[in-house]
């Protein structure tokens, strides 16, 4: 992996209590990864102390850039503002609230690479999430599985891996919960190999 460049991108709204923890391990896992590294975070409009907390961490985290949205757009606006704004060869994408290890983009990256693919997504096996939202992604799945013929397991997992200019020239509408389906499914339109 020497001299890849490597993005990892997410939206980050009232994270105070973990962002910190999180961009430090992520920090951690990437300077031992042999790669050229970069974390590109959209703070979308967070009402708590994440900006001050995001404004600390840029000075110990010489690859870290933060984008800062006054205003809460949503999730979908939030990684969508991430992804314009790096400039890696591949592109992670990932929750900032700890829920996914980012060392995995690893076996994600070297699956995406032996197989000659241009996206690879992960999957939850234990969702870290109330009831109502395990429920909705599972008919989520569902509806994308039969709408249009996608068979993964958890389509609406943020945890991917994709080739940067194929992901760059995506346009992400939804602006919530189910940003990571649509990027699925612009995916497998656009002819990528998933």
């Amino acid at each position: 992996m020497d001299g890849l460049r490597l993005s990892v991108v997410a939206p980050v709204f009232n994270e105070e209590d973990v962002i910190e923890n999180v961009v430090e391990r992520w920090a951690e896992i990437l300077r031992s990864s042999h790669v050229e590294p970069e974390i590109v975070l959209t703070d979308d409009g967070s009402s708590d102390g994440t900006p001050h907390i995001l404004s600390r961490l840029k000075e110990k985290v010489e690859f870290l850039k933060v984008v800062r949205c006054e205003k809460n757009g949503g999730y979908g606006r939030a990684l969508q503002t991430a992804i314009t704004h790096s400039t890696g060869d591949y592109i992670v994408t990932i929750d900032s609230d700890g829920q996914f290890d980012l060392s995995e983009f690893k076996v994600l990256l070297e699956t995406l690479r032996t197989e000659n693919l241009d996206s690879v997504t992960g999957f939850r096996k234990n969702k870290q999430d109330s009831p109502v939202r395990v429920l909705a992604d599972r008919v989520l799945n569902l509806i994308i599985r039969v709408l249009f013929g996608l068979r993964f397991r958890d389509t609406n997992c943020a945890l991917k891996v994709c080739k940067g200019d194929l992901l760059r020239a995506i346009s992400i509408e939804a602006m919530g919960y189910p940003a990571p389906t649509e990027v699925l499914i612009k995916l497998a339109k656009s002819g990528a190999k998933i």
